[in-house]
């Protein structure tokens, strides 16, 4: 299938081709149909995207709108939640803040990664406090997963409530795995569609906080040479360099190398790292 993702990897093997000129058969073969396959490809990816981002906004807003229609903070019509109850809302999900601001909760957000075209405050660990509860949308992978348990964990007191919701298509029942032992799976577990809503309770098991200890050091090289690096669980390509950014990043450097005559790249410059 004919995807964004298949036809980034052909484009990139076509830009490869053409610069390797006709040192290799295999190359020079498809430098030959470079030019109109990267045109179909183009055309075919920006139709992609245009899809793909239709469907995310359907899909990143499934979680929180299920799990604000369940409301899982209430039972049987009663708040689980004390009126000056104040409550740790990670990630995205304004349906979610809403239904808990009913329940006369305090909402506090935290947004570790910026998304949607407002801008929001971002940051790394949770706001400082001990709160009584915590609502999660389940991140975009299992150790960022893992590192938000652990500082959520942080800041919740023992007995307190934990509410996560998610998608099976991106692995939210994989979280049964990772509560175990900072958090008590309570059953059952909730369903609307392919979103599952999944409620524990804070143990008295220490985390592994703070944010300091989650730091991973690694080397990295922009094209001047290796530099140390500092990276945390979640980011994309484990908060290094994927083999398309690499290609990006040298190509930069080549266009703006020629047109500068062969000055420094932007991000070469001390003032720009």
């Amino acid at each position: 299938e004919l995807n964004w993702w298949s036809a980034a990897h052909l484009e990139y093997a076509c830009r490869i081709a053409k610069s390797q000129g006709n040192e290799d058969k295999e190359c020079a073969d498809l430098t030959a149909i470079a030019e109109p396959l990267l045109k179909a490809l183009t055309a075919r990816c920006a139709a992609e995207a245009e899809e793909v981002q239709k469907e995310s906004t359907a899909f990143q807003d499934g979680p929180p709108s299920a799990a604000a229609s369940l409301e899982p903070w209430a039972k049987r019509g009663q708040a689980v939640l004390g009126p000056d109850s104040s409550v740790l809302v990670y990630g995205p999900g304004r349906q979610v803040r809403r239904s808990l601001r009913k329940t006369g909760a305090t909402v506090v957000p935290w947004r570790r990664f910026a998304s949607g075209p407002a801008g929001v405050a971002t940051r790394s660990w949770p706001p400082t406090g001990v709160f009584d509860a915590c609502a999660l949308r389940y991140p975009n992978s299992s150790d960022a997963f893992e590192f938000a348990m652990n500082a959520i964990a942080s800041s919740l007191r023992p007995g307190a409530p934990l509410w996560v919701y998610g998608d099976v298509r991106e692995g939210v029942l994989g979280a049964t795995r990772t509560l175990k032992g900072l958090f008590d799976l309570r059953l059952p577990i909730q369903e609307v569609g392919d979103v599952r809503v999944l409620t524990a309770r804070r143990t008295k098991k220490d985390p592994q906080a703070p944010l300091e200890a989650w730091l991973r050091k690694e080397k990295i090289n922009l094209g001047d040479g290796p530099r140390s690096w500092v990276s945390l669980p979640g980011l994309f390509a484990g908060g290094l360099i994927d083999v398309m950014t690499q290609y990006l990043l040298d190509t930069l450097a080549q266009v703006v190398g020629d047109a500068a005559e062969k000055k420094p790249p932007l991000w070469f410059l001390p003032k720009f790292r």
